[in-house]
């Protein structure tokens, strides 16, 4: 292995799977990608959807995962240049307004594993 192997994942779906359930998704085309990760400014807020190991569980023969939504920046000199990271801080972690009470009562932030490899939106101001 890399030192640092490439975190990420890539499938196709095909339209079966796709129109199995009524749904208002879209794709995210590959244009809208970005080729590396190059921030035009360290303030930019990065937001990602990702599902955390800790907030998934697998009983009864049903896989549940819970996706995390998280807004946070980047560390400025992490020490590695190939790589990034982010402020991961459990204690200052806030639900949203819209999130439920059931929700709420189940989503733990001890754990950032799983985030690695996310799809992420960039917001600059």
């Amino acid at each position: 292995m890399d030192r640092h192997p490439i975190d990420a994942a890539i499938t196709t779906i095909g339209d079966t799977a796709w129109n199995a359930c009524t749904h208002r998704a879209q794709a995210i085309p590959f244009s809208r990608f970005a080729n590396i990760h190059a921030p035009a400014d360290r303030a930019e807020l990065l937001f990602f959807r990702g599902f955390s190991g800790e907030n998934a569980r697998y009983a009864f023969g049903v896989h549940q995962t819970n996706g995390t939504g998280y807004c946070t920046q980047e560390k400025a000199d992490a020490g590695d240049a190939e790589i990034f990271e982010i402020f991961w801080e459990p204690d200052n972690t806030q639900l949203s307004s819209q999130t439920s009470a059931e929700a709420s009562a189940e989503v733990q932030f001890e754990d950032a594993g799983g985030f690695s490899g996310s799809g992420m939106i960039v917001i600059s101001a």
